[in-house]
């Protein structure tokens, strides 16, 4: 039980440093605040699993013993991790959240040498700097913290990602359901029987994932070209703005 409180804090503190690192990337890029990431809540699932693989690797190949193979993992790790994501929810949810694919030396679209590169320098920053000090914080608090923290932010991030993945399937759906129905629109499309401030809760919540990946929204945009003008006016108000 006290690995799984330190990986459930490990993972989660890493996971909110990286929310504060791609939030403030993505405001920047967008010229607008952005919540980024799959998750509703200030956390970034990705770096979470990167700092807490980062972790074990650093426990269980020492670099007394494994010196240059244990740099070797950590520095891919990160790129591991991205992949795997982008497999998983390209698998599960059928959506691409990113791509690569105009970035050279990709794989699939969903790492590439750049950001693998830019990676492998934050693993560095991590081992050195990051991870000391994650640790050092984590073994100040009393147990009775440790065990409440964990608790919380177990079900904390449990439920979260429930509603996150309802939300990216039920976007998918929806725009399956709009690929197979291109023909027909809008006439055959049915709305629900909503007012209209109902109306704009409805699809900005269903737009919601397009906010967090900019690549999902360029998608949407593409499909929607096909559709008639009248039904393309009345979503784009929802929609993120073209940057």
């Amino acid at each position: 039980m006290e690995v799984f409180s330190q990986a459930v804090l490990y993972f989660s503190t890493m996971a909110f440093g990286g929310w504060i690192i791609e939030t403030i990337f993505r405001s920047i890029q967008q010229k607008k605040l952005v919540n980024p990431g799959f998750l509703q809540g200030p956390f970034v699932a990705v770096y979470g699993f990167g700092g807490l693989g980062i972790y074990v690797v650093t426990l269980l190949l020492p670099f007394e013993r494994w010196g240059g193979w244990a740099w070797v993992a950590i520095l891919l790790l990160p790129s591991v991790v991205e992949y795997i994501a982008g497999w998983f929810t390209e698998t599960f949810f059928h959506l691409k959240l990113w791509d690569y694919s105009d970035l050279p030396f990709h794989l699939h679209g969903r790492i590439c040498l750049l950001f693998s590169i830019f990676w492998g320098i934050l693993a560095i920053v991590v081992v050195f700097w990051v991870q000391p000090f994650v640790l050092s914080l984590l073994e100040r608090l009393s147990l009775e913290w440790r065990w409440l923290l964990t608790g919380w932010l177990s079900m904390y991030l449990a439920v979260d990602f429930w509603f996150s993945a309802r939300m990216y399937q039920r976007y998918a759906r929806w725009v399956a359901h709009l690929k197979e129905n291109l023909a027909q629109l809008p006439e055959k499309f049915s709305f629900p029987s909503l007012s209209v401030r109902e109306t704009q809760r409805y699809f900005r919540h269903l737009f919601q994932p397009l906010y967090a990946f900019p690549h999902l929204a360029k998608q949407f945009r593409e499909r929607v070209k096909e559709v008639p003008e009248s039904f393309v006016e009345f979503i784009k108000r929802f929609l993120p703005k073209d940057e």
